[in-house]
């Protein structure tokens, strides 16, 4: 279910409203100032971005987060070219170019899955609209006030406060105009979905569920690096081994030792063209409550004075499949007894959630049915926090980038079903369910049962914290399993692994990260 809280829809409703006010104002008074001898040059200008903005709207359609953007200015750009063409005042040539040039950049937005790109691009494209109107009535102002035929004393004065008004006026106008339009913008860099989590949380069977839903739908194939001395290791702990070892009713592979770090991607294309690798980092240890930008720093030095390599390359091939690769071939001897393996993995776990424009936190759904489990929960709750905090902290500040979206995922619902209270609770209630495989994946019983969940978790304070924190952040909250044909004794205290691959609700998570 996606969590849209009330002030996030009201400040969404808010910015349609005062964007198609704005316009309106714009169309009826920006006229008058149009009219008085704008320059060719300016019109030139604002012509081509309009051209580039409608283009552009078009092109935020093909993506859920920027799609009500993509509405907004094609109403609002269509609206003004549409009022001021009769007037032939608009350069058509200017406007068609800018057209074409945009629908160059949607061309490349969709080949890559770069919606942050239109973002950008839209943002940037604002902001020259708006220094170049400022200009223009900052200088019609000045032209106009030191041209004055002098009269008497207050006529002189009763006109300049005239023209102070007039053009204040318009000056007032455009500022609110361009901020209104630049908070409302969203883009969102589909390319790429992080997938973090603590160890035990069911990391390796998601990412075996989103293969087994992608593979069928989207092409999907899978890719991995796998760090480790142990020739045996490389092998084994290869996502279709893991899988092969699911299929044959023997587990996944043993847990992750200290010496090992691997890197699962499945590699996934949304209308068969635009990439989307989904990412997920197996390793031992944990280090929720060091992943900020100052210990990635501090790692990126220390593995540049081990492995030799400029910071600068270090930085833009950090946590990339080519440069564990390049570590499992030449620098696999320094990682270990010297704390590099502790870098190595800071390091691609910051830069992964840097550039990855989705990111999803697993929640340990075994962990809901203990109070040691709950207080566990609590902490990694925290450790995210602190994360988002390192993430979006400056935000404000991150005028011209797109921005993240996140998704808060529980796991191994099949043993929670019939052992969490409030799910046995709810399960008694529908007839014939057993199991989760008697429940519609996208029936309103799959929502409730979402929605049980989070009611249970919001009585956390820790979780709540996490939830407001992303009060003005896209959020998303799903409940997954990875063997939707499990049957949990509700008396047993073990850990149940799934005895077979049945994905059921990955569809939901999939719908995020495409």
């Amino acid at each position: 279910m996606i969590i849209n809280n009330r002030k996030r829809m009201i400040v969404t409703l808010g910015v349609i409203i005062s964007g198609v006010l704005i316009a309106f104002l714009f169309i009826n008074l920006f006229q008058v100032y149009w009219f008085m001898s704008a320059p060719y040059e300016v019109k030139l200008v604002i012509d081509l971005v309009c051209g580039l903005f409608m283009a552009i709207s078009l092109g935020m359609l093909f993506s859920a987060d920027s799609r009500y953007n993509g509405i907004l200015f094609g109403l609002l750009f269509g609206a003004i070219i549409w009022h001021f063409l009769p007037y032939e005042c608009i350069v058509m040539e200017a406007l068609g170019l800018g057209f074409v040039l945009g629908i160059v950049i949607v061309g490349y937005v969709l080949f890559k899955n770069r919606f942050d790109v239109l973002a950008t691009s839209a943002k940037a494209l604002l902001t020259i609209a708006c220094v170049v109107i400022l200009g223009y009535l900052l200088t019609s102002f000045m032209t106009v006030t030191s041209s004055m035929t002098v009269g008497t004393a207050v006529d002189v004065s009763k006109i300049s406060a005239q023209n102070t008004f007039f053009y204040g006026g318009g000056v007032l106008i455009t500022i609110l105009f361009y901020a209104v339009l630049m908070y409302s913008i969203v883009g969102v860099k589909g390319s790429s979905v992080f997938i973090l989590g603590p160890r035990s949380s069911g990391k390796t069977y998601l990412l075996l569920g989103l293969w087994a839903q992608m593979t069928k739908k989207s092409n999907a194939f899978p890719h991995d690096v796998i760090i480790s001395s142990d020739p045996d290791d490389r092998k084994h702990l290869r996502l279709t081994d893991l899988y092969a070892g699911v299929t044959g009713g023997r587990g996944l592979w043993k847990r992750t030792e200290n010496y090992q770090l691997s890197l699962y991607q499945i590699i996934a294309k949304k209308f068969r063209v635009s990439p989307v690798t989904w990412t997920i980092l197996d390793y031992a240890g944990e280090y929720y409550d060091k992943i900020d930008a100052d210990t990635y720093k501090t790692s990126l030095e220390a593995l540049n004075e081990a492995f030799e390599i400029p910071i600068d390359d270090l930085a833009k091939r950090s946590g990339t499949p080519e440069f564990l690769e390049e570590v499992n071939e030449q620098h696999l001897d320094k990682l270990y007894g010297t704390g590099l393996a502790r870098d190595l993995v800071l390091s691609t776990m910051y830069s992964h959630l840097a550039r990855s424009g989705k990111v999803i936190f697993l929640i340990d759904g075994e962990k809901m049915l203990t109070r040691e489990g709950m207080a566990d929960l609590s902490r990694e709750f925290g450790d995210y926090i602190k994360t988002l905090m390192d993430l979006e902290g400056g935000v404000w500040f991150k005028i011209f980038g797109g921005k993240k979206k996140y998704a808060l995922v529980i796991t191994k619902l099949d043993i929670l079903l019939n052992k969490h209270p409030d799910l046995r609770r709810l399960v008694e209630k529908m007839d014939g369910v057993n199991n989760l495989s008697d429940i519609p994946e996208n029936s309103p019983e799959a929502e409730l049962i979402e929605k049980t969940l989070f009611k249970s978790l919001e009585k956390n304070l820790s979780f709540l914290s996490l939830v407001n924190m992303l009060n003005d952040i896209s959020l998303s909250f799903y409940a997954v399993s990875a063997d939707a044909t499990a049957e949990p004794n509700p008396l047993a205290a073990d850990e149940q692994a799934p005895s077979q691959l049945v994905p059921w609700r990955f569809g939901e998570v999939v719908s995020f990260g495409s």
